[in-house]
C-alpha cells in the first residue's frame, strides 16, 4: 500500500524469508501493487524516469 500511495511505478520486494514460497508473496503483493517483482541474487535493475524498469541477471544474462 505504501508504494501505490506514493505513486511509485514499480515495486521490487527483496531479502523475503526462505520460509515464504515466493509465488505467494508475488500474489499476495499483486493484488494490492500489480507492478510487483521479487528480486533474486545476482538480478540488476535499470530504473530510469521516463521508461520501464529493466531487469538483467548478471549470473544468467551475460553476453
Amino acid at each position: 500500500r505504501l508504494a501505490r500511495n506514493a505513486g511509485v511505478r514499480h515495486l521490487v520486494l527483496h531479502h523475503v524469508s526462505r520460509r515464504y514460497r515466493n509465488q505467494d508473496i508475488l500474489d499476495e503483493a499483486r493484488a494490492i501493487f500489480p507492478d510487483t517483482s521479487l528480486a533474486y541474487d545476482f538480478d540488476h535493475y535499470q530504473v530510469t524516469r521516463d521508461k520501464p524498469v529493466r531487469v538483467t541477471n548478471l549470473r544468467y544474462d551475460r553476453k
